[in-house]
């Protein structure tokens, strides 16, 4: 039998085979050429999904700074409860209290306080 080429039909391969899930036939090689929307769509779907990503590791870094700082002030207010090691003497050049005080003149009175006193010791004699 002769037939004329026009009136054939495009051989099916997947003629025994079900529907993909995306719907499509064929196998994961024939995909569609995607639409410029499409296209868009997806790198907008990458890029939310990337900063998801990156936002996610930000607060995991943030918790760890945040624990260990937490661990060297407890180290830190344990050690100075213990010792005077590290603790801020209060300095001769502060604002002084009273209204006619002077920076870094405190030994005549002049600063708020009175002159320190010292008790003279004598000698130490067997």
């Amino acid at each position: 039998d002769v037939t004329e080429v026009s009136l054939l039909k495009p051989i099916e391969v997947d003629a025994g085979r079900k529907r993909g899930a995306t719907g499509e036939a064929g196998g994961p090689d024939t995909k569609k050429p995607m639409s410029k929307k499409d296209k868009q769509a997806a790198e907008r779907e990458y890029k939310r999904k990337k900063s998801q990503k990156k936002a996610q590791r930000l607060k995991q870094l943030e918790e760890e700074r945040e624990q260990e700082k937490n661990k060297w002030l407890d180290f830190n207010s344990k050690t100075f409860s213990k010792t005077t090691k590290g603790r801020v003497k209060k300095s001769i050049f502060a604002t002084p209290d009273a209204v006619q005080g002077k920076v870094g003149v405190g030994t005549c009175g002049k600063g708020g306080r009175p002159m320190t006193h010292y008790i003279h010791q004598e000698k130490w004699k067997k």
